[in-house]
């Protein structure tokens, strides 16, 4: 068993030092690279894509290519198709999912100072449908964030989310760099999704 796991590993390293993979190439990597034992540098360092780490509540990690960025909307895709689109770092849909998820979020409200930013949620579920939504900035600290191997200086925006109209809210957590970049973010879109975690990778 060990030494099949271990051919398993070098065929696949194999494949990453021969050359940069592309979206389709990433779609036939072995579970190796779909699961919490992620290599996240070995990954970052084969891949020409710009692309992220999803861990969605206790399942395992998959990784997401970007697929196209449209007015300051990154939209990111798995190897099974599935779809989230983020702004700034903040999830704005889902698609694919067993629950889908959209909002009316637009740039000029993520970019604004404003500390409270009011929104609607649309679950595509009648009792749902459109909820208002509520964003308060809690906190804004600089902390360190390991991130491929390394300790980077970030800044950490913690906010509150509200549904007032189904008596629900929870903590985000969202982790910027120097350049104002998302580099990850702890984040609940409504009370029928778990924690979604997010990890960014530039090229």
């Amino acid at each position: 068993m060990i030494y099949i796991r271990f051919l398993s590993i070098f065929f696949a390293i194999s494949l990453l030092g021969c050359t940069s993979l592309s979206f389709k190439e990433i779609r036939s990597l072995p579970a190796l690279f779909q699961n919490r034992e992620l290599d996240q540098r070995l990954l970052y360092e084969s891949n020409q894509n710009s692309f992220l780490i999803l861990k969605l509540g206790s399942s395992d990690e998959v990784t997401m290519v970007l697929s196209n960025i449209n007015n300051g909307v990154f939209k990111w895709v798995s190897k099974d198709f599935d779809e989230i689109y983020t702004l700034n770092g903040r999830i704005v849909a889902v698609n694919g999912f067993d629950i889908n998820y959209k909002t009316d979020l637009r740039s000029e409200l993520i970019s604004s100072n404003d500390k409270v930013i009011y929104f609607k949620s649309n679950f595509r579920n009648p009792d749902l449908f459109f909820s208002p939504t509520k964003s308060i900035l809690i906190s804004v600290t600089k902390t360190e964030l390991v991130y491929l191997g390394n300790k980077f200086s970030v800044s950490q925006h913690e906010e509150l989310i509200k549904m007032e109209s189904v008596y629900w809210s929870s903590k985000n957590i969202f982790y910027y760099d120097t350049d104002n970049q998302p580099i990850q973010s702890i984040q609940s879109v409504s009370p029928l999704h778990p924690k979604f975690k997010l990890t960014f990778f530039y090229k």
